[in-house]
């Protein structure tokens, strides 16, 4: 698996050991990418009043 972050693989690593499949326990992860936004003009300017994200599942190797 390929994530961008120098603890994540320690984490995903412990969270495999603390959740094991012989105990029922599956672990997907997934990496969000924002889709949309919907935004707000006014006199004070502009606000994002919400993001939409589309969830992709992440293989592991």
């Amino acid at each position: 698996m390929n994530i961008d972050s120098t603890w994540a693989e320690d984490v995903l690593a412990d969270l495999v050991v603390r959740y094991p499949k012989t105990e029922g326990f599956s672990i997907e992860i997934y990496q969000a990418y924002e889709s949309r936004r919907i935004l707000e003009t006014s006199h004070s300017g502009l606000k994002t009043l919400a993001v939409e994200y589309e969830m992709t599942a992440v293989e592991r190797e």
